[in-house]
């Protein structure tokens, strides 16, 4: 019995799942301009996670206490 109310539910979960992208992929469609803001934001978030990993934050956040101490 367990088994087949996991089944239904994975059924109505990948249903909602196809809904949502649709959904999302209409309003993309109707305002280009959100979509712009999204490329914008997932590209700063990419930009942010390579100077994380190249260490340039912190050299940043270093200089902007230093110049703030004097």
């Amino acid at each position: 019995m367990g088994n087949e109310i996991g089944e239904i539910l994975k059924k109505k979960q990948a249903r909602l799942t196809g809904a949502a992208i649709g959904f999302v992929i209409g309003i993309l469609i109707m305002f280009p301009r959100i979509f712009i803001l999204i490329i914008c934001v997932l590209i700063g978030y990419f930009v942010g996670r390579y100077f994380e990993e190249k260490g340039a934050g912190e050299v940043l956040l270093d200089k902007d206490l230093e110049r703030n101490k004097k």
